[in-house]
């Protein structure tokens, strides 16, 4: 039997960078993000912000009021993000 990757393109490994992070993909499809990561710097980027960003809301002490504008926050962000992904 044949190891068949399948050749990843940059929105499919942002798409699915979460659950990467969180390990929740096949082996298969990790060994297939894996496999562009190693030769995209621009993905590589975005995992390296993604790990600080968790890293960070880890170590925050974070009350309601701020989990609440840290939420607007991502939420608006992501409005953007779409709003670019479209044009």
């Amino acid at each position: 039997m044949t190891d068949q990757r399948e050749v990843l393109d940059c929105l499919t490994v942002v798409r699915g960078l979460w659950d990467y992070l969180d390990g929740e993909m096949s082996e298969q499809r990790l060994a297939d993000v894996r496999a562009h990561l190693a030769t995209c710097t621009g993905c590589r980027e975005h995992v390296e912000f993604a790990r600080g960003f968790v890293s960070l809301l880890g170590r925050a002490p974070l009350d309601e009021a701020r989990v609440t504008a840290l939420r607007l926050s991502v939420q608006r962000a992501l409005r953007v993000e779409r709003s670019a992904a479209r044009d």
